[in-house]
């Protein structure tokens, strides 16, 4: 449901809860820039008899500025403080409408919300210790050896690494930055003495006494605020440096960049458990370099190499049902898909450095000579139309395999190494910059996992990108081991992504969030009547430089 929507069924209810106080609504509404200075004024200055006219007047004023608007005005309702002020608000049904909708033709087109998900219990992992856990740095600089250079700024690293890991609390970095802050600050104590009592980290009558301590300086003022809210514990000091950080109080005051509040990090996980009630990730705005742009039509080449008959290795019976799912899900996400059945080592090689340069005529042809079909729902014509890389490229090889490396149906192995290597950015510029998706369902071993039951450097280039860059390889088991596929349902790996690929795509999460639960089910499967017997664990690894969020396209 659209937020206009949600707001005009719930106008009447909303009104009513409003109506507790309409002075701090409208300033909040301000405050976030949802009106202008002068429509505040406006309606602060409107002649009703009634506070509900001035409440009328401001909801209206929201729903007739259009969708986005109504929107920030529903995620400011479910702000902390305001929640707070207007107790009454939770019996509203204010959450049919998501953060933000995904946009089907480009998540880039303007900030994107994902949707605010709820994580279960069973999809983090607890960290209910005290302390959370060891971290152990080893940290070598000198070496015995005069060849080997010493490693200058490695201290630098392992300090950085121990401020993040132990994380320096709140407390402390405002006691190793007073002397600055206080000095930054008198350049206007009045207006963060008011901005600290709006946050509410003082209380009314805290704010009206420091408002009239009788200090001669100014300085004195800000040391008493500084003193004040050092005192009131962890959560007000970092909920002050957060305060901080905000665009007009930092515009306030322009120095305050030049003092390390960085150093604490931005809200401290609770510490009992994150799990104790259902938890709601912060809902992150994505900017635009921040993901992938998916614009092209269709959205990219979804090649599958399926290797099903071998001539001295056993049938892969199964296969053809992960082939299929596949096809089918890369389908609904607006891909092309492309189809290669039993090649041998050297087709196989031969087949992707094809895709991996696709630009010209003589390579169309050479599409037909390695009998590369194109997938039209349960058939495979001959490609109706030139093969052209899109805004990205996915190459799913389902195949016997050997430890990194995957089998044709001749047995030779290629290694998985060396097909990355095909599409590195330096080689084929037509997908540099763009994200590559291998999945790969093969065998990386003959061993089978068993379980365990439960107890300085300055570079200002401003275009280049590493060359090894924008990749994501998720293979279905880790190094030395087997990968389960059932005759008839397909293999564990396979399966599991196109399930959670169909689930969670609709809602905007991006690939390696839903590859983390694809590993999460396929650890969850037994390939044994006795528990713990035959497991299986995906690996995957990734030089993406942004989130890849793949969505269904209309067709």
């Amino acid at each position: 449901m659209s937020a206009t929507e949600t707001l005009k069924r719930n106008k009447t209810k909303l009104i009513e809860v409003l109506c507790g106080d309409h002075t701090f609504i409208l300033n909040k509404v301000q405050e976030k820039k949802l009106i202008t200075l002068r429509e505040y004024n406006n309606l602060k200055s409107i002649n009703k008899e009634h506070v509900e006219g001035h409440v009328i007047e401001l909801v209206d004023k929201i729903m007739n500025k259009g969708e986005k608007t109504c929107q920030n005005f529903l995620e400011l309702l479910q702000t902390d403080d305001v929640a707070e002020t207007y107790p009454d608000l939770e019996r509203i049904k204010l959450h049919d409408v998501l953060l933000k909708p995904v946009q089907a033709t480009s998540p880039c087109s303007g900030d994107v919300v994902p949707e605010a998900t709820k994580v279960k219990k069973d999809e983090v992992y607890e960290l209910n210790s005290q302390p959370v856990g060891l971290c152990l740095i080893i940290n070598n600089e000198n070496f015995p050896n005069r060849k080997v250079k010493e490693r200058r700024g490695t201290n630098k690293d392992a300090a950085s690494a121990c401020v993040v890991i132990a994380g320096m609390s709140a407390k402390e970095t405002l006691k190793r930055n007073k002397t600055k802050l206080i000095e930054v600050l008198c350049g206007d104590h009045k207006f963060i003495l008011n901005k600290v009592q709006e946050k509410k980290l003082i209380t009314l009558r805290e704010y009206n006494n420091l408002r009239s301590i009788n200090k001669e300086h100014v300085e004195g003022h800000v040391i008493e605020l500084m003193d004040k809210i050092m005192n009131k514990g962890e959560k007000t000091c970092q909920n002050f440096l957060e305060l901080l950080q905000t665009d007009d109080v930092a515009e306030t005051y322009p120095d305050l960049e030049h003092i390390k509040l960085q150093d604490v990090l931005p809200k401290p996980v609770p510490a009992t458990s994150p799990c104790s009630a259902d938890m709601v990730p912060e809902a992150k705005r994505l900017k635009k370099d921040e993901v992938y742009e998916l614009n092209s039509q269709p959205v990219g080449l979804c090649l599958i190499i399926n290797n099903e008959n071998f001539h001295s290795l056993n049938e892969r019976r199964g296969t053809n049902k992960d082939a299929e799912s596949l096809a089918d899900v890369f389908s609904w996400l607006g891909f092309k898909v492309l189809m290669c059945k039993d090649q041998t080592r050297d087709q196989m090689e031969q087949t992707l450095k094809l895709f991996a340069s696709l630009h010209d005529e003589e390579k169309q042809l050479q599409l037909q000579e390695l009998d590369v079909q194109e997938w039209c729902g349960r058939w495979l014509p001959a490609p109706q139309q030139p093969v052209r890389h899109g805004d990205a490229f996915v190459c799913c090889i389902l195949s016997h395999g050997s430890l990194h490396r995957v089998s044709g149906v001749d047995s030779q192995p290629l290694a998985i190494k060396e097909i990355r290597r095909y599409f590195v950015a330096t080689k084929q510029p037509a997908l540099t910059g763009k994200p590559k998706v291998f999945l790969i369902q093969a065998c990386q071993g003959d061993k089978i996992q068993r379980g365990v039951l439960q107890k300085d450097v300055e570079e200002d280039s401003l275009t280049s990108i590493p060359e090894e860059a924008d990749f994501l390889v998720a293979v279905s088991t880790v190094e030395d081991h087997v990968s389960f596929r059932h005759p008839i349902d397909g293999s564990w790996f396979i399966q599991s992504v196109c399930e959670q690929l169909r689930l969670h795509c609709p809602s905007g999460e991006d690939i390696n969030s839903i590859l983390l639960r694809v590993n999460n089910m396929v650890g969850q499967k037994e390939g044994s009547i006795c528990v713990g017997l035959k497991k299986q664990a995906p690996e995957v690894k990734f030089t993406l430089r942004k989130k890849l969020i793949l969505s269904p396209r209309l067709t």
